[in-house]
């Protein structure tokens, strides 16, 4: 595994002979659409979190700005490793972790089956933002309202913002990429073909 700065960057000598692009809409259109679901899934999981009572009966949540800030940091750091955990833990050193101004990302250059792909990009989303909401919603809070639990909801809203664009490259990959096919990156752009091939 290696550490990187800088946008995510393409092999040179990377071969797409015999492969198939995931076709993506415009870079414009991807950022507009990324937007409007971070914003509506951010905004979904704040309600839903107020709605639990975790925040008590006051219109404020009662956490500062630098420990919002503290959560968010924590939060994109955690959803990354997440991301490089479900990787083949075989093959770490085809995975770069790379720092961009507001980007963290965490890449795999090997190939990986689609459904192992599914499983990447939907992990974090699950484990920070669903499984503390369900918690949640299942036991009593009530005597509960302190300030771990705090930061685990708002690092499941910021979480939930922030995987946007995991949920709309789970969208392109189940409509647009064949079952059983392999898949693949060069930097920001992806690959597949049939697992039956050669």
């Amino acid at each position: 595994m290696k550490i990187t700065f800088g946008a995510i960057k393409k092999d040179p000598d990377f071969k797409k002979e015999g492969l198939f692009l995931l076709k993506e809409p415009s870079t414009h259109v991807s950022h507009f659409i990324m937007t409007t679901l971070g914003i509506a899934l951010f905004l979904i999981f704040g309600y839903a979190w107020t709605s639990v009572g975790v925040f008590g009966d006051d219109k404020s949540i009662g956490i500062g700005i630098y420990l919002l800030l503290t959560t968010l940091f924590i939060a994109v750091v955690i959803h990354e490793l997440i991301h490089v955990v479900c990787y083949p833990l075989s093959h770490l050193k085809r995975v770069t972790i790379g720092i961009y101004p507001l980007l963290i990302y965490a890449l795999y250059s090997g190939k990986l089956t689609k459904n192992r792909l599914l499983v990447v990009y939907v992990m974090p989303f699950l484990i920070i933002s669903v499984l503390p909401l369900l918690y949640a919603q299942i036991f009593d809070l009530n005597e509960n309202k302190n300030l771990l639990l705090k930061f685990l909801a708002v690092a499941s809203i910021w979480n939930a913002g922030c995987s946007a664009g995991d949920i709309f490259g789970i969208y392109l990959i189940s409509r647009r990429v064949p079952r059983g096919s392999v898949m693949v990156n060069n930097g920001p752009d992806t690959y597949f073909y049939s697992s039956s091939r050669s």
